[in-house]
């Protein structure tokens, strides 16, 4: 099974790239205006800059899906891997399933082996892509809550 990662508008800033192609909800009518609600936007349709994990969580819960942080241990390793070793667990570990990984500085999907942001709307390998030797800070599995 491969997980469905939607389709990443041109010229979005990276969180709210990852959103869009974790959910593939409207840019205008729902990610934006979440975005503003929970990170503290100008207004409901500003553009959006400089926004926070923790508000592209919120929004997630928001929209109907469930956020489950990743926890370091022994068995299921470090969380601060390469985004490259990520991408490999996402492979071996949960095939077909979608997270949302951030390094210091930026944010990504992850899912089968593939990463996607703004550098690589379309999907790149994670051994090739240019955060490829990244270190993650934060990742979390995604899913969409069952109605």
């Amino acid at each position: 099974m491969t997980a469905a990662v939607h389709p990443i508008p041109p010229g979005l800033f990276c969180i709210p790239a990852a959103l869009c192609a974790l959910t593939g909800e409207d840019l205008m009518s729902v990610i934006v205006p979440s975005l503003n609600r929970h990170g503290g936007g100008q207004g409901l349709v500003d553009t959006v800059a400089g926004t926070t994990m923790h508000a592209a969580v919120e929004v997630l819960e928001e929209i109907g899906f469930t956020v489950r942080s990743y926890k370091s241990s022994a068995e299921a390793g470090p969380l601060k891997a390469r985004i490259s070793t990520w991408a490999r667990r996402s492979q071996d570990r949960w095939p077909g399933r979608l997270l949302l990984v951030a390094t210091s500085g930026h944010c990504l999907v992850i899912a089968d082996g593939c990463v996607y942001d703004t550098h690589s709307p379309m999907g790149e390998s994670g051994e090739t892509h240019p955060y490829a030797r990244a270190r993650a800070t934060w990742a979390a599995l995604v899913t969409r809550r069952q109605k």
